[in-house]
């Protein structure tokens, strides 16, 4: 998580942006880490995706759900790129 944003991010987004993004990728490894009992993420698959976006629709109104929607698409991206 930290790589990513230091190689994709950090350099490339705004500052306010850059935070939001690291936001939600602690949301996301803190969901990962709570369902699988796992802190060290290596792999996900569009389930993972599926079940994250659920708990967030348990957790956040829709206009927060959908902030995250561009780290959702890259979760899915990085599966279609891996697999």
């Amino acid at each position: 998580m930290n790589r990513y944003l230091e190689n994709t991010v950090q350099d490339t987004r705004s500052p306010d942006v850059a935070k939001k993004i690291a936001l939600h990728l602690r949301r996301f490894h803190q969901f990962f880490r709570e369902a699988y009992n796992h802190d060290r993420i290596t792999t996900w698959g569009q389930r993972d995706v599926r079940e994250w976006r659920k708990h967030l629709t348990q957790q956040f109104a829709p206009s927060t759900v959908n902030n995250h929607s561009r780290l959702r698409r890259f979760l899915v991206a990085r599966i279609a790129f891996v697999n």
